[in-house]
């Protein structure tokens, strides 16, 4: 028992299978009509698998031993499948299946071991069978009888259609036949390669002509047919953009409006701090601190807003001053528009104008405690400056500089870590909790820093 095979071609009018010119005269037909006659195996040779499906590069064995005896590997089962001809073993798969179907090679007993060892690892199943060339008919038989395989639709060259002819294999031919002629000398035809030249022509059995539609009419169709889907698209995408219009007018103006009251509510409690922070001139530094945190949190632009609100007044270059809400002062080195940069005790703020008010410069006096800190910064510095470093820099800097004062056996330092948006300040307050030769710390007096800097006790 073997399977029924219909050989399924388009050829030239003068039966020429191999030529630019047939598919140029020929449109979709060929699968179309492919899929009526009900095949779901399909047959190709090696040259045409080759072109279309196999690497480009052949499979090349290192030994080249044959399998010299017939063998059949089954990887699995199917309904369908994709057979190959391949008669030494010369393709190279780069898949085990083709078009999600299932890939049976068959090759003669001169194929190689290394060939079928590569297929096994691939998961391909094969069939090897007859000593110098491909048995047909025995591959066929089995093809039945091992893989269930009822009908196969050829799709071969001229020497494969020839091969499965002479073996007396074909039960139908599927032709279409193309409207133009090529005639050039040596040009594949539809059964090429029979080796027998005393062999009687194959007769058959005409059992149905059909005339294909024109394949330029049915171009003409599709076209018609796009150009209205472009029209409909074009149409929907029209509509569709109007209203992403409409949407987006109606979100904007939502937006502004949600913005507005989110602003004015901002303002609204950034005022509220800064009286806040003026009535607690004298009161508990952690709560100037607490306050000044809830003012870096708003909005900069509202803070700014709300800043130039208030009572505007004028300082110049070289004017002493007092930072509201800090109880810090020192004197002014440079102005940019609403913001002046004060020096203060060996470190310079940038504060806003709005937070300043005049005050005369102090005079202070020379202590013994002091000259007693000078002659010990002459050995060892007693403050660290971290203004201008990362985060990551400025705890490394902090952790190497306390282990030098507790080696120089120094009780007080002073850690420099400016205002700015309280990160800086923060990362060091919470490193010198962690500190086991910390006693103690906290933040600067008004002559000292301030905010902007830490005051550190060594055990």
């Amino acid at each position: 028992m073997r399977p029924y095979i219909i050989c399924h071609m388009v050829a030239s009018i003068d039966g020429r299978i191999d030529c630019n010119m047939v598919e140029k005269i020929s449109g979709n037909e060929y699968y179309t009509t492919l899929e009526q006659l009900n095949c779901p195996t399909l047959l190709e040779g090696r040259v045409t698998l080759e072109h279309y499906s196999a690497a480009k590069e052949p499979f090349i064995p290192v030994e080249n031993i044959p399998i010299g005896k017939p063998s059949t590997h089954i990887a699995e089962k199917s309904d369908a499948y994709m057979v190959a001809i391949d008669t030494y073993g010369r393709l190279r798969w780069l898949s085990n299946t083709i078009d999600g179907v299932p890939l049976i090679c068959i090759v003669s007993e001169k194929a190689s071991k290394e060939y079928l060892e590569t297929l096994k690892e691939q998961n391909i199943s094969w069939v090897a069978i007859g000593a110098d060339r491909i048995n047909l008919k025995k591959a066929t038989e089995i093809l039945y009888t091992e893989f269930g395989i009822k009908r196969i639709g050829l799709l071969g060259g001229g020497h494969i259609n020839g091969g499965f002819l002479e073996a007396g294999l074909i039960d139908e031919v599927s032709l279409l036949l193309a409207p133009g002629i090529d005639g050039r000398e040596g040009a594949t035809s539809l059964f090429d390669g029979v080796s027998n030249t005393n062999r009687i022509p194959t007769p058959l059995h005409l059992q149905h002509i059909e005339k294909l539609q024109n394949d330029v009419l049915k171009q003409k169709e599709r076209f018609n047919a796009l150009i209205e889907d472009a029209h409909r698209v074009q149409k929907e995408a029209y509509e569709k953009e109007k209203e992403i219009e409409k949407r987006k007018a109606e979100l904007d103006a939502s937006y502004q409006e949600q913005l507005n009251e989110m602003l004015e509510k901002k303002k609204a409690q950034a005022k509220e701090i800064l009286t806040m922070l003026r009535k607690e001139k004298t009161g508990k530094q952690h709560k100037q601190i607490e306050k000044m945190h809830e003012l870096d949190l708003l909005n900069e632009n509202v803070v700014e807003n709300v800043e130039e609100e208030q009572e505007k007044k004028e300082f110049k270059v070289g004017d002493y001053v007092k930072i509201s809400g800090l109880n810090s002062h020192g004197e002014i080195v440079d102005i940019r528009r609403n913001e002046a940069t004060v020096s203060t005790n060996r470190m310079k703020m940038k504060v806003k104008l709005s937070k300043l008010e005049p005050m005369h410069k102090p005079q202070i006096k020379k202590t013994t405690y002091k000259a007693h800190v000078e002659s010990v910064s002459s050995r060892f510095p007693l403050e660290l400056n971290l203004i201008g470093m990362r985060v990551e820099e400025g705890i490394a800097a902090l952790d190497k500089y306390l282990d030098q004062a507790v080696v120089k056996h120094i009780k007080q330092v002073r850690i420099i870590h400016g205002m700015g948006t309280g990160a800086l300040r923060t990362a060091v307050w919470k490193d010198l909790k962690k500190q086991p030769n910390v006693s103690k710390f906290t933040s600067a007096g008004p002559s000292e820093g301030g905010l902007g800097a830490t005051i550190v006790i060594l055990k």
